[in-house]
C-alpha cells in the first residue's frame, strides 16, 4: 500500500489516500461477477464489497487526475453512513483496468492481477476515483450489505506496452469525458507537458500539473498560466525581429486568456511548429529566475528616479496592494526571499518585453541553438527604471474604478521591448554575439567567453537580416568568430 499526500496531508492542512502499488495480485470480496468476452478483451461486471475496497486498496494509475475532498466525496461519504445497503443505487461505480482476473464462484472472491506501469498510462481505477477516495477515506466501519458496482476491463495480453498504455489513454480519457476534465489534465495524461517536467526537475513541485496533483505544494501555480508566460517570451508566438514572416502582434492575449492560449498551445504540441515551445525550454529555468528576481526587484529596489512621488502613484499602490510573498527560487546566503505577489497577467506582460531578447539559431533540422542577446537579469536592472516609468506614464491616465483591471486591458502596455532601450533600433547588429546560449539537444549552457579562454566559437552565417541565422557551435578557432566556455549552472 502507498500513502499519498497532497499539500503536505492532513497534519499540514492538506489531504491524503491510499493506493495499492504496482504491479499486484489482490483478492476481493463480491456479491455476483459476470464475464463478457468482446473481441481480445474480457469485461467483467458485478458488484463489490464495499469494506473489500476499504481493507485491500486499488491502484489509480489509469485515472488521469487523482481525486479530492469535493463536496461529492461529501455527499457520498454521507451515504455510506446513513444508507449503505442503497449505494450502489445511487453511485456509478467504478471502472477499473487490469492484467488478468480470476472469478472464484463458490467463494465470491476475485482475485485482479494489475500490470506494471507504462509511462503515465497503468492499471487500476480509470473512472470513479472520487467514489474510491470516499471509501478510502471514510473514518468508520463500512456496513457489510454496502455494494459498488464495478467493472473490469482485461485488455487484450498480446498487446505490446506502448500499445497498451495508448489504449489505457484512450478508454481513460472517454469514460471521463462526461466530467469535464480540465485541459491540463488530459494533457498531461498526453504526455505534452513530459519535456517540461524533465527539465524542471524538482522545482516541478511549484506547478499543479492535473487536477489532484498529490506533488504539487499547496498554492501551486497551474501549468496553464505556466505555458502562456513562456509564448509571450516565445519569438514564434508574437512579433520578433527574427521571424518578421509569422508577426502575431504583441502578447497581450496570452497575458489576458490563459486557457484560450494553453488550447492553441495544445494543438501545436500535435505538429511540428515552433509554436510548441519545444526549442524554448533551455531557457525555462531562466526565466523562472527572472520572474522572481523581477518580484523582489520591485519590492526591495528604489524606483525613485521614476518621480519624486513614485510611492504614492496609483501605479505603485496597486503593485503593493497584496502582502508580500516568499519566493521559491531566489535566494540570498541560503535564505528565501520575499517579493511582491505580481498576478499573471501583469507578470506575463513584463515577461513578453523579453521576447526580442530571445536569440534563436537554425540548423539542417529546424532550431538548433537558442539564448539571450543580454543576460535577462542583468538586461532588467540596467532598464526597469526606464520600463517602470514608461508603465507609469501609462498608468497616470488610467481614471476607472478598478485600476488594476483598467491599466491590464491597455494594449499600450504590451508594445515594450527591453532591447528597445539596450540596443535601440540596432537590435540585428548583435545577432552573432548572444550573450548566453543553450544546444537544444543536449540542452548545454554556453556563455559568452570575457577571458579568452573558452573553447567554443560561434560560427554564425547571416543570409538575410530578416531571417534567423544559421549557426552553430565550433571547436576550432576562425577569425572574428565569438569565443564561449560551458556553464556548470
Amino acid at each position: 500500500m502507498k500513502k499519498i499526500k497532497v499539500q503536505g496531508g492532513y497534519e499540514k492542512g492538506g489531504y491524503e489516500f491510499n493506493t495499492l502499488e504496482t504491479p499486484a495480485n489482490e483478492t476481493y470480496l463480491v456479491e455476483s461477477f459476470h464475464e463478457y468476452k468482446i473481441g481480445n478483451d474480457t469485461y467483467w461486471h458485478g458488484y463489490i464489497k464495499g469494506n473489500t475496497i476499504q481493507k485491500k486498496k486499488f491502484p489509480l494509475d489509469a485515472n488521469p487526475r487523482k481525486p479530492g475532498p469535493t463536496k461529492v466525496v461529501r455527499i457520498m461519504q454521507a451515504m455510506i453512513q446513513k444508507d449503505p445497503a442503497n449505494f450502489h443505487h445511487l453511485n456509478n461505480g467504478m471502472t477499473i483496468i487490469a492484467k488478468n482476473l480470476t472469478y472464484n464462484e463458490l467463494q465470491k472472491e476475485i482475485t485482479i492481477e494489475f500490470g506494471s506501469t507504462s509511462g503515465i498510462h497503468g492499471d487500476g481505477v480509470c473512472n470513479g476515483g472520487h467514489t474510491y477516495f470516499s471509501i478510502d477515506q471514510f473514518q468508520g466501519e463500512i456496513a457489510d450489505e454496502m455494494l459498488v458496482k464495478i467493472e473490469v476491463l482485461v485488455l487484450d495480453s498480446t498487446l505490446d506496452a506502448d500499445l497498451r498504455s495508448a489504449k489505457i489513454k484512450e478508454i481513460a480519457e472517454a469514460r471521463n469525458a462526461h466530467n469535464e476534465l480540465e485541459s491540463i489534465t488530459t494533457a498531461h495524461y498526453s504526455g505534452f507537458y513530459d519535456n517540461i517536467i524533465n527539465i524542471l526537475g524538482v522545482k516541478s513541485i511549484y506547478f499543479k500539473w492535473y487536477e489532484g496533483d498529490p506533488n504539487a505544494i499547496r498554492n501551486a501555480e497551474k501549468v496553464d498560466s505556466l505555458i502562456a508566460k513562456i509564448t509571450s517570451i516565445s519569438p514564434h508566438w508574437y512579433s520578433h525581429y527574427l521571424n518578421t514572416s509569422g508577426n502575431n502582434g504583441n502578447h497581450m492575449s496570452s497575458a489576458r486568456n490563459t486557457g484560450s492560449t494553453h488550447k492553441k498551445w495544445e494543438t501545436f504540441k500535435l505538429s511540428d511548429d515552433e509554436r510548441n515551445l519545444d526549442y524554448i525550454l533551455p531557457l525555462l529555468n531562466d526565466i523562472l529566475l527572472l520572474m522572481e528576481e523581477i518580484s523582489y526587484s520591485l519590492l526591495k529596489d528604489d524606483f525613485q528616479r521614476i518621480g519624486k512621488k513614485w510611492r504614492s502613484t496609483k501605479f505603485w499602490q496597486y503593485l503593493s496592494s497584496k502582502d508580500p510573498i516568499e519566493l521559491n527560487f531566489k535566494t540570498i546566503g541560503g535564505q528565501k526571499l520575499k517579493g511582491y505577489d505580481l498576478s499573471h497577467t501583469f507578470m506575463t506582460m513584463v515577461l513578453g518585453a523579453f521576447r526580442e531578447n530571445v536569440w534563436f539559431s537554425m540548423g539542417d533540422n529546424g532550431v538548433n541553438l537558442v539564448g539571450w542577446l543580454i543576460d535577462p537579469i542583468t538586461l532588467w536592472h540596467k532598464h526597469k527604471e526606464t520600463y517602470m516609468r514608461d508603465l507609469n506614464s501609462i498608468a497616470s491616465t488610467i481614471n476607472a474604478p478598478s485600476f488594476g483591471n483598467a491599466f491590464l486591458q491597455n494594449p499600450a502596455i504590451y508594445n515594450s521591448q527591453f532591447t528597445s532601450y539596450h540596443f535601440g533600433v540596432n537590435v540585428t547588429d548583435s545577432i552573432n554575439r548572444p550573450e548566453v546560449i543553450y544546444q537544444i539537444d543536449t540542452n548545454t549552457k554556453y556563455l559568452i567567453d570575457k577571458t579568452n579562454i573558452g573553447t567554443f566559437w560561434l560560427e554564425c552565417d547571416v543570409i538575410d537580416p530578416e531571417l534567423p541565422p544559421m549557426a552553430e557551435l565550433i571547436t576550432h578557432e576562425k577569425p572574428n568568430l565569438t569565443r564561449y566556455l560551458i556553464s556548470n549552472n
